[in-house]
């Protein structure tokens, strides 16, 4: 059977959320909350810690030259996230040591 080009491109299989504790240092912690405030100053609306974060976060790789051009060249890789979550990651605390 021979494939036909069509404009709609496969859609991409859904990859669980992963839940990630994490301890801040004091001075990462206190900006947090100075960004915070400065974002409602800004929009007319309060936000979450974990959606502030997981915005910047978003922000940041998207900024990345290097890390999209490396996304768009890598190919998924199957059970990626099944893989993790077998090593435990999913629940491991991410403690700097600071």
């Amino acid at each position: 059977m021979t494939r036909s080009t069509i404009k709609l491109r496969p859609q991409e299989p859904e990859i669980p959320e992963r839940k990630v504790r994490l301890r801040l240092p004091g001075r990462l912690a206190a900006d947090l909350d100075d960004y915070r405030a400065l974002y409602a100053q800004a929009h007319g609306q309060e936000i979450e810690l974990p959606a502030l974060i997981e915005g910047i976060l978003e922000q940041f790789l998207a900024s990345d030259r290097a890390f999209q051009r490396r996304q768009r060249t890598k190919q998924p890789a199957a059970g990626a996230s099944s893989d993790r979550a077998s090593h435990g990651e999913d629940s491991q605390p991410l403690d700097r040591g600071r």
